[in-house]
C-alpha cells in the first residue's frame, strides 16, 4: 500500500526525500525530516543547484558502493552554476543569493522573477507560473544590439549599438547612424552626414557638400553641387560661380565677351572687345560725320566783300575746301554755288574760289558789288568728296580710311556689340555735324539775338502813311548798332541782311517792329549811296532844325515799307499826290481815322542813276525793297508850297 506523502517526502512509504530536498541529520529517537534547499521557492534562488539526497546518490564514490549509494544523504548547499554568484545562510549552507551575472548577460531565472512581478502589478488573477528545473538557472550573454540591465536584455536606442555581451550601448560616432536595437552603426549615404548618437543621416544641400559625411561644407568659387552631393564639380569651360553655388553661370555675353577669372567666380570682360569697340565707335562716327560733310555740305556765309581787287567770302566754319589744288586745273571751277545772300547775282551763278585760309575763300566774279553777310556756300554733290579734306587728304581718302578701320574692328567683335556700335558711331556723327552747324551761326545771326533782347518792340500796326515814319534818334541807334557790318554799304545791303531778317518773325514793316513816330519830314534818296552817310545827313537836316534832333519823325521807304507785303508800295495814284487814306494797309492791322488827308510831295524828280542801275538789272523792289528812288529830298507833312522843303530838296542830303 502506497502512502500520500507530504511535499519534501517520495518513496511508497514516504522514506525519501524528493529532489531539492535534503534529509536532516538524525537523532537517536528522531523521525526521518527532509527540508527544502534554499531558494524561498526557487531553488537556489535560479543560480545553482541543490546538492539533495538524489545529488548525494549520484556522486561517483557513492556509485561504486550501492550500500553507501542508498544511504547516501545531501546536506542541502548549493553548487552556484557561476563564479560570480555567493552567499550562505545561517546554517553555512551555500545559497548563490548574492552576486550578479557577469556584463553583458542575465540569469533566466531573474528574467522570469521580473516577468512576474510586471504580472502580478497588471493583474491579480494569476495562472501557474512554471519555473525552469532545478540546475537550468545560468547567465546568458545578451545579444548583440541589446545590452544588459542585470535581470533583462533591453534593446539600444536609435544612434547606439551594442554588440553580444554589452552591459551598455555604445554611441554611433559622427558619419555612421544605427536604428534602433542595432548590433553596429551604419555609414551615412553620399552626400549626407550625421552627427554623434544620430538616428539617421540629413543630405547637404546645393552649394554644399558632405566632408568625411560629417559636415557640410560649402563648395568654393568656380565649383558647383546639386543637393546631397558629396564633392563639389568643378565649372565647365567659359562658366563661373560663387562659393556655395548650385550652378555655374556662363561667361557668354550679349555684347560683350568675357572669360572667367583665374579662380572662376567672376567674368572678365575682355579688354580688346573694348578696345576694338571703342575703335568702331569712333570710326563709324568720323565715317557718318564725313558723310553728311561731302553730301550735305552747306557752310554759313559770314561775309562778302570786295578786299583790294579780290571778292572774299569769309565762312563762320572752316570749308575744307583743299589749298592744293589749282583752280586752272579744274579741281576747283566753277564747283561752288550761293543760296539766301539775298544777292541774286550771287544766288543764280557758279563760281569758281580759291581757299585762303580755313575760313576765307577768293571768289572769281566779274561783279564787285555782291555784299552780303547770310547765306550759304555749298559744293556740288558727291564733287565734295573730291575736293574737301584735311590735311591735303580728300574726304574720300578718309571715308575709305575710316571704313577699313571700322571694317577691321566689327570683324573681331560680336554682331549685337557692331550694331550698338554702329548705331551709336551713326548718332554721334550725326550729331557732331549738327552740332557744328549750330556752332556755325554767322556774326550777324548773333547781332540779331542780341538787337531782340536789347532793344525794345512796340510790335504795332499802323497804316502805311505819316504814322509809320521813323524817328532820326532810331536810325542813329540803328546805324550805331550794326556798324559793324553796314560799313560803308548800301540800303540793298541793309534791306535784305537786316531789315528782312529782323522783321520776318513779324512780317510787319522795321518802325512797326521797334516803334513809329509821327512823320515830320519824307526822304526820297538812293539806295546804292553810303548807309553811313545817310544817316550823318538825316542827322544834320534834323539838328538844322531843332535841338532836339532825335525826335525828329522822318519817312524812310526802307524803314517804313513792310519789305514783306511790297505790293503795298504799289498804287494807282498820280506820283506826285497820294492821299495818305487811300494807301493800302497792313492786313492784320485796323484803320484809323484820320483828321483829314495828308499829301506827300515826291518833287516829281528821280535820280537818273538809280533809274540808270535798275535798267542794267540792280536790285528793285523784286530784290532788295520797296522805296521811291531819286535824288535825296524831303517833303514836310503839310503843304508842298513850304520854302524849307524846297530848300532840303534843292540843297540834297
Amino acid at each position: 500500500m502506497n502512502c500520500s506523502c507530504i511535499a519534501g517526502y517520495e518513496l511508497g512509504d514516504c522514506s525519501g526525500c524528493e529532489p531539492n530536498f535534503h534529509s536532516l541529520p538524525q537523532k537517536l529517537g528522531q523521525l526521518h525530516s527532509c527540508r527544502a534547499c534554499p531558494g524561498n521557492g526557487m531553488v537556489c534562488h535560479g543560480r545553482g543547484s541543490c546538492f539533495d539526497d538524489a545529488a548525494a546518490k549520484r556522486e561517483p564514490q557513492q556509485i561504486q558502493e550501492s550500500t553507501a549509494a542508498l544511504t547516501a544523504k545531501g546536506n542541502g548547499s548549493c553548487v552556484c552554476h557561476e563564479e560570480h554568484f555567493f552567499g550562505s545562510d545561517e546554517e553555512g549552507r551555500i545559497t548563490c543569493v548574492d552576486g550578479n551575472c557577469p556584463a553583458g548577460s542575465v540569469n533566466p531565472v531573474m528574467q522570469v522573477r521580473s516577468l512576474l512581478k510586471a504580472v502580478l502589478a497588471r493583474s491579480a488573477a494569476l495562472e501557474p507560473l512554471v519555473l525552469q528545473p532545478a540546475g537550468s538557472a545560468t547567465c546568458s550573454a545578451c545579444p548583440a544590439g541589446k545590452f544588459s540591465t542585470g535581470a533583462t536584455c533591453k534593446n539600444c536606442e536609435a544612434g547606439h549599438y551594442a554588440p553580444e555581451r554589452s552591459s551598455t550601448c555604445l554611441p554611433c560616432p559622427g558619419g555612421l547612424f544605427s536604428e534602433e536595437g542595432s548590433a553596429k552603426c551604419i555609414a551615412c549615404p553620399a552626400g549626407s552626414i550625421s552627427v554623434a548618437a544620430s538616428g539617421g543621416c540629413s543630405e547637404c544641400e546645393a552649394g554644399f557638400f558632405a566632408k568625411d559625411s560629417i559636415t557640410c561644407e560649402p563648395c568654393p568659387g568656380g565649383t558647383r553641387s546639386s543637393a546631397a552631393s558629396s564633392t563639389c564639380q568643378s565649372c565647365p569651360a567659359g562658366e563661373v560661380s560663387s562659393p556655395k553655388s548650385a550652378v555655374c553661370t556662363s561667361c557668354k555675353g550679349v555684347l560683350v565677351r568675357a572669360t572667367p577669372d583665374f579662380a572662376k567666380q567672376s567674368c572678365q570682360i575682355l579688354a580688346l572687345d573694348v578696345v576694338l569697340a571703342l575703335i568702331a565707335w569712333i570710326a563709324a562716327a568720323c565715317l557718318c560725320f564725313l558723310c553728311l560733310t561731302g553730301f550735305a555740305y552747306g557752310i554759313p556765309v559770314a561775309d562778302v566783300s570786295a578786299q583790294g581787287a579780290k571778292l572774299v567770302v569769309t565762312t563762320s566754319l572752316a570749308h575744307f575746301l583743299l589749298t592744293w589744288a589749282r583752280p586752272e586745273a579744274g579741281w576747283f571751277g566753277k564747283q561752288v554755288t550761293f543760296s539766301g545772300t539775298g544777292v541774286p547775282d550771287l544766288d543764280s551763278k557758279r563760281f569758281s574760289v580759291k581757299p585762303l585760309s580755313s575760313f576765307q575763300l577768293t571768289l572769281s566774279a566779274s561783279e564787285s558789288s555782291l555784299d552780303t553777310s547770310m547765306g550759304h556756300l555749298h559744293v556740288k554733290s558727291l564733287r565734295g568728296f573730291l575736293v574737301m579734306g584735311f590735311w591735303r587728304c580728300p574726304l574720300i581718302g578718309w571715308c575709305i580710311l575710316f571704313l577699313g578701320v571700322f571694317s577691321a574692328s566689327i570683324s573681331q567683335i560680336s554682331w549685337s556689340l557692331t550694331l550698338v556700335v554702329s548705331s551709336l558711331g551713326m548718332c554721334t556723327g550725326a550729331l557732331a555735324f549738327a552740332l557744328r552747324r549750330r556752332q556755325g551761326r554767322t556774326p550777324l545771326v548773333k547781332r540779331y539775338r542780341q538787337f531782340f533782347k536789347e532793344w525794345p518792340l512796340a510790335l504795332e500796326c499802323s497804316n502805311r502813311g505819316p504814322e509809320r515814319s521813323m524817328a532820326a534818334g532810331q536810325l542813329q541807334d540803328f546805324i550805331q548798332f550794326f556798324e559793324t557790318f553796314i560799313k560803308d554799304r548800301s540800303m540793298y545791303y541793309v534791306c535784305s541782311n537786316i531789315i528782312k531778317p529782323l522783321t520776318e518773325p513779324y512780317q510787319l514793316s522795321f518802325v512797326e517792329v521797334v516803334g513809329s513816330t509821327k512823320m515830320e519830314w519824307f526822304v526820297s534818296h538812293y539806295w546804292g549811296m553810303s548807309v553811313r552817310h545817310f544817316g550823318d545827313a538825316i542827322r544834320k537836316h534834323a539838328l538844322s532844325y531843332r535841338e532836339a534832333w532825335r525826335d525828329s519823325g522822318y519817312w524812310i521807304c526802307t524803314f517804313s515799307n513792310n519789305q514783306w507785303r511790297v505790293e503795298e508800295a504799289g498804287s494807282s495814284a498820280p506820283a506826285h499826290l497820294v492821299p495818305v487814306r487811300s494807301l493800302p494797309h497792313h492786313p492784320p492791322c485796323q484803320k484809323r481815322s484820320l483828321s483829314g488827308p495828308l499829301a506827300v510831295h515826291l518833287h516829281g524828280c528821280f535820280a537818273r542813276g538809280e533809274g540808270r542801275h535798275r535798267r542794267r538789272g540792280g536790285r528793285g523792289q523784286d530784290g532788295q525793297g520797296t522805296g521811291h528812288a531819286g535824288g535825296t529830298g524831303h517833303s514836310r507833312g503839310g503843304s508842298t508850297d513850304d520854302p524849307r522843303s524846297h530848300r532840303a530838296n534843292a540843297r540834297g542830303l
